[in-house]
């Protein structure tokens, strides 16, 4: 996909030629995600708005924002596949539509809350709870559950398949990077840092880490040694973008990153 959003609390924009040219659209209120289906149905995720009875919907515009539709009520986060298909979830249950919003199945409900839902190149589904990762290889109809060993933040899904979870420790005020082993699930710990964890990208042996305040880290050895890339934006919020490849950071050793106010490539 060649689409790409930036936005602030005034104004959102759509490229459709990976960013060399910007439309606006009409998005009303806060939004925590936006996308698009390779039909450039344009979906979002409010979080605030004048009319409180939107809050957390997962709304839908055939006509760039001109007019929008409620098509989930209360959606923590939604993906869109390269199928189309949207999954959504809320406090403990995910949700599919495979016919863009009109009807949705329950496909997990894991009686905890849902912190990432992912879906890997090969297909394979993985939901995460505060401690508890679970692995689906037929679309959902079946899962299996692995324990981890940490309270986890939030989980990462690289271009290369690669699996990573954030912890944070409140007595030491750290927060660990944790790199999951898909075949074996161990759990290797191979980041710590001081400052929030917004964004993990990987490829082939690459790792960026992007830090709330403490910039971005690069490991070129799987998380065996680090460099600081000596680059500190305020924050890192929408780190990595999207490629021309329609590959995330790493893939072309192209990288992205996204700080409040400015994109830096």
């Amino acid at each position: 996909r060649k689409n790409m959003f930036v936005g602030d609390d005034n104004y959102t924009y759509k490229s459709d030629d990976n960013g060399n040219t910007w439309n606006e659209i009409k998005t009303v209120g806060l939004f925590s995600k936006i996308a698009s289906n390779s039909n450039n149905m344009v979906y979002l995720r409010r979080i605030y708005d004048m009319a409180p009875d939107l809050l957390n919907k997962l709304v839908r515009s055939s006509n760039n924002g001109e007019t929008w539709d409620t098509i989930f009520d209360d959606c923590t986060s939604f993906y869109i596949d390269n199928n189309d298909f949207i999954y959504c979830w809320e406090s403990d249950s995910l949700y599919v539509s495979k016919d863009a919003g009109n009807s949705w199945t329950k496909i997990f409900d894991s009686h905890g809350f849902i912190s990432d839902f992912h879906k890997d190149n090969n297909g394979v589904f993985y939901v995460t709870t505060e401690s508890t990762l679970f692995k689906s290889l037929n679309e959902g109809d079946s899962w299996n559950k692995v324990t981890l060993n940490y309270k986890v933040s939030h989980s990462y899904l690289g271009s290369d398949n690669k699996l990573f979870f954030t912890s944070y420790n409140f007595i030491s005020e750290k927060m660990s990077v944790y790199l999951f082993d898909k075949l074996t699930e161990k759990q290797t710990k191979i980041f710590v840092t001081g400052s929030f964890v917004n964004s993990i990208e990987s490829y082939d042996s690459k790792i960026i880490i992007g830090t709330d305040g403490a910039g971005l880290f690069f490991s070129q050895d799987n998380g065996e040694t680090w460099n600081n890339q000596n680059f500190t934006p305020p924050s890192i919020n929408s780190f990595p973008l999207i490629l021309n490849d329609g590959k995330k950071v790493g893939a072309a050793d192209v990288a992205l990153a996204a700080s409040h106010a400015r994109i830096f490539k």
